[in-house]
């Protein structure tokens, strides 16, 4: 518990406004420069968009079935993408909505700060899935039991969980935002 709460102070610390602000350059960079040619060099190499990474509900089946779908020079691309792209973009995204649910949240209860999880437990998921896809991708046209059928079980609490945090950003925004306006009303 009291390595917890180091922990939250660490994070908390090292995400002030100005590093918050290179965060969300980066993130929009990424988004805008990144994603779009990591998708086109998917698209290209495998023939599809098709990915577990992009879906939210999903078998091992279907996995198999991707896997036989990108063919073999696809296969060789989805694994390279997971070794390069997939190392990185958790990172970024993870940094921006560390940087952004702390500033958001700096002046609310300090147990408010166990929030700042959601997105970590999210990004660990998204690195289980990634190694656990490449393994089943990796094998093909050899089955992997087990590890095919977590992949989906991984994807969905990723998306949950990231899905979560964006609301939870959200919601944070609002609520600063109405408290800024309440504050300026107070003073005029």
């Amino acid at each position: 518990m009291k390595n917890q709460k180091r922990l939250i102070h660490k994070i908390k610390d090292f995400f002030s406004i100005k590093v918050m602000i290179v965060f969300i350059v980066i993130m929009i960079l990424f988004v805008v420069f990144v994603l779009p040619a990591a998708s086109a060099y998917s698209e290209h190499k495998g023939g599809t968009t098709r990915s577990p990474d992009t879906s939210f509900f999903y078998t091992a089946d279907d996995l198999y079935n991707m896997a036989d779908a990108y063919g073999n020079q696809g296969r060789n691309a989805y694994l390279l993408m997971r070794f390069t792209f997939d190392l990185a973009w958790p990172i970024v995204y993870l940094f921006f909505m560390l940087a952004v649910l702390v500033n958001l949240l700096r002046g609310f209860d300090e147990k408010l700060c166990n929030l700042l999880y959601v997105p970590v437990i999210g990004t660990l998921f998204d690195y289980l899935e990634n190694i656990f896809a490449a393994i089943t991708i990796g094998r093909f046209p050899k089955k992997t039991p087990i590890i095919a059928d977590l992949t989906p079980i991984f994807t969905m609490i990723k998306w949950v969980m990231l899905g979560l945090a964006f609301i939870l950003m959200v919601i944070f925004l609002i609520i600063k935002i109405i408290k800024l306006f309440k504050k300026k009303k107070q003073l005029a």
